[in-house]
């Protein structure tokens, strides 16, 4: 079981609470609650990795990349302002501990939007 340490806190804010639950939902390795967290057309740049743009070809790589579900996920803060939100924390897997930091842009302002194309961005270092 995926050990869930978080020190942002996300009382009050919507958005924020919706980033937590991604991440957590990505530490677990449940991939399609992460694709279902995603606007149809969203797309997610991993910076020196690629580029992948709709529900479709996001699920695709997720189930090539088959990642494991994580030992622990850190989450040291959520931003949130407007649409815009970041993240950052660490992973680590039993082979390796990766470094992120996300920035999410979302459909519109409402509690209930999703993740937006063009604008999930990951910054990812493997650290150890």
């Amino acid at each position: 079981m995926t050990k869930i340490t978080v020190d942002a806190d996300c009382d009050n804010a919507p958005k924020k609470q919706f980033i937590k639950d991604f991440n957590i939902a990505f530490a677990y390795a449940d991939m399609n609650k992460v694709v279902d967290m995603m606007s149809d057309d969203a797309e997610w740049v991993v910076v020196g990795k690629g580029r992948w743009t709709g529900k479709e070809s996001i699920k695709n790589i997720l189930k090539e990349m088959n990642t494991p579900e994580a030992d622990t996920l850190h989450l040291e803060n959520i931003l949130s302002h407007g649409k815009l939100c970041s993240a950052n924390g660490v992973i680590t897997y039993k082979d390796n501990k990766v470094a992120f930091c996300d920035v999410y842009e979302f459909e519109n302002h409402s509690n209930t939007a999703k993740i937006k194309k063009n604008d999930l961005l990951s910054y990812r270092y493997c650290v150890g």
